[in-house]
């Protein structure tokens, strides 16, 4: 990650009320599983009124059909408002105004191969954040220390961890100032450059 995109994010605040803002951005692929993160939406928008769910990326050409007309069918699709692809600068203003940051997979052999990039970034804003347990999450990650972890394609996890951070939010504040602290130690592109650089030279 690049600090200085999250230089200025006043992350340490508790969550806002009126609107309870989470945020989606990535590329809606089939191993992003977004139809688990709507769904789960729906549930917890049946208990909090004021909850908003912010989608953002570009979508592959294919399959992105069928999110835009389930959202279209949703009983909330007027709280859900998906700003399609969006410039960086835009990109990280909006991500650090959100409340909860949502990193969603499937247990997919292409999810569990790689590590997502962006989860990095989402805690380098110090906003609590939901990551689906795969690939080597659990290595940097602690359920409810740094991060709610939930098990992929778990529609109940995901209520449950989103109800968790609204309902305790002294909690998620400190769950999102600890995940800061993982993504400043492990994710730093200036840090892990330097180990790099020292890396080769011993070459």
């Amino acid at each position: 990650i690049n600090v200085s995109n999250f230089a200025d994010n006043e992350s340490n605040e508790n969550i806002k009320e009126p609107i309870i803002k989470m945020f989606y951005g990535g590329s809606f692929g089939e191993k992003d599983g977004i139809i688990y993160l709507l769904k789960a939406f729906e549930e917890v928008a049946k208990k909090h009124e004021n909850v908003e769910l912010i989608l953002t990326g570009k979508p592959p050409k294919a399959g992105m059909s069928s999110i835009i007309e389930y959202i279209k069918h949703s009983p909330f699709n007027h709280k859900i408002n998906y700003l399609g692809y969006i410039d960086d600068i835009t990109f990280y203003k909006k991500m650090g105004s959100c409340d909860i940051l949502c990193m969603t997979r499937i247990n997919s052999n292409y999810a569990n191969a790689g590590f997502p990039f962006k989860l990095g970034e989402m805690l380098a804003t110090g906003k609590p954040v939901i990551a689906t347990n795969i690939s080597d999450i659990s290595k940097f990650l602690i359920d409810k220390k740094n991060a709610i972890i939930v098990k992929p394609e778990s529609i109940n996890d995901l209520v449950n961890g989103i109800n968790y951070i609204i309902d305790n939010p002294s909690k998620s504040k400190e769950i999102g100032t600890n995940g800061k602290v993982v993504a400043l130690n492990n994710f730093n592109s200036d840090i892990l450059t330097s180990e790099l650089k020292l890396f080769f030279n011993t070459l």
